[in-house]
């Protein structure tokens, strides 16, 4: 959430974040905007940025995948399992 409301809309004053949480047999956590998106080329996966890093080690340490949603800004799905 620090990174959408610091990158994610330079030219604008206004913009969306969101999060949604889903649980069943598994939880989806639905973090995102709808600003400009990461930057054309980005690897996500292996960014030297620190949140980055934390979030994909803190998913990996409890079983859990995380994917980047193609489309309008950023948004990430972050599944693991309930138990």
């Amino acid at each position: 959430m620090t990174n959408s409301i610091r990158y994610a809309f330079p030219e604008k004053e206004q913009g969306n974040l969101f999060l949604k949480f889903r649980a069943g047999e598994e939880v989806d956590l639905i973090v995102g905007d709808d600003g400009v998106g990461l930057p054309e080329g980005f690897n996500w996966r292996e960014s030297s940025s620190l949140g980055l890093q934390l979030v994909v080690s803190l998913v990996k340490q409890i079983d859990g995948t995380i994917e980047k949603e193609e489309g309008k800004g950023t948004v990430f799905h972050i599944r693991f399992p309930l138990n």
